[in-house]
């Protein structure tokens, strides 16, 4: 989670996305944030779930690096969207 407005803006970027519409090429910047949550905190089923839900199929990214998930999409994700995803 950034502790600066500074690092809120290094999180804050662009995604490109390359797809056709008829027989030209269209390129489109989206906006993107990554959201980093400890792993063991969540349900991953629950999560992909609520991403899929929440932004629809394909809006998202998801990895796992060293027991964090970061999960790019749209917007950051609030506390209590993270809560719905825990396994409890």
């Amino acid at each position: 989670m950034p502790t600066s407005k500074e690092e809120a803006r290094r999180e804050e970027g662009t995604v490109r996305y390359v797809g056709w519409r008829g027989s030209q090429e269209t390129t489109i910047q989206l906006k993107a944030y990554t959201n980093k949550i400890l792993a063991k905190t969540v349900d991953f089923a629950r999560l992909l779930n609520y991403l899929n839900a929440t932004f629809g199929e394909g809006a998202w990214e998801i990895d796992l690096i060293r027991g964090v998930y970061c999960i790019v999409a749209p917007r950051k994700l609030s506390k209590d969207e993270i809560a719905q995803c825990r396994g409890e």
